[in-house]
């Protein structure tokens, strides 16, 4: 089984430096389309079996646009909730800027093991590994063993995801930053012992 990891394109958001967590949301940019394309350019001759993605808007736009480049067919498109971004609390539609000097902040960028979701309100990193181990044991166990499924996204929950699932200490999971917009990772999973091996990441 194959699992392709797709990061949603650059959104408006995005754009402004505007914190965009799981309770908020814009669209694609211009760019932002242009990127989801890109990445289905690149998947265009693979057959899903299944497309999982985030409720929110920008992932099931950019899913849009990939499915529109692919030429080798998606089954079927299936939204998840535990696939949103993580819940930013308080933060969630915050202009950056304006949090530059938020000592919280800093401990959400530079620590995420000492991140304490009880100051914003919204969660840590050990929830988003949680709830995306449980996606990723579900599915895996119920989808064909040679299947290729894909999985779109955001930024902060794959990047923890797939940092976690390749054995990354919690505190190092963000050291070489977080995925690029409409970028791929690829797992190889081994549904049998539930172990992965990584193909690609952040292409």
């Amino acid at each position: 089984m194959h699992l392709f990891f797709v990061r949603h394109g650059q959104t408006e958001y995005n754009l402004k430096n505007i914190v965009q967590g799981a309770t908020c949301d814009s669209p694609l940019t211009q760019t932002g389309i242009q990127q989801a394309k890109n990445a289905g350019e690149k998947l265009k001759d693979i057959q899903f079996h299944t497309a999982y993605v985030s409720p929110l808007g920008r992932a099931k736009e950019t899913l849009k646009w990939i499915e529109k480049e692919n030429q080798a067919g998606i089954s079927q498109i299936i939204p998840d909730d535990r696939l949103r971004e993580i819940h930013f609390g308080k933060y969630d539609g915050q202009p950056i800027q304006r949090l530059q000097d938020d000592e919280i902040l800093s401990l959400y960028r530079n620590y995420p093991d000492h991140f304490d979701k009880t100051l914003t309100g919204g969660e840590d990193y050990y929830d988003l590994e949680n709830r995306g181990k449980d996606f990723i044991y579900e599915i895996t166990k119920k989808e064909p063993e040679d299947a290729n499924i894909l999985i779109v996204s955001h930024a902060v929950f794959l990047t923890t995801l797939l940092k976690r699932l390749m054995h990354c200490p919690m505190p190092e999971i963000r050291k070489e930053g977080l995925l690029g917009n409409a970028s791929i990772s690829v797992l190889e999973w081994d549904p049998v012992h539930e172990r992965c091996t990584l193909l690609a990441y952040n292409e």
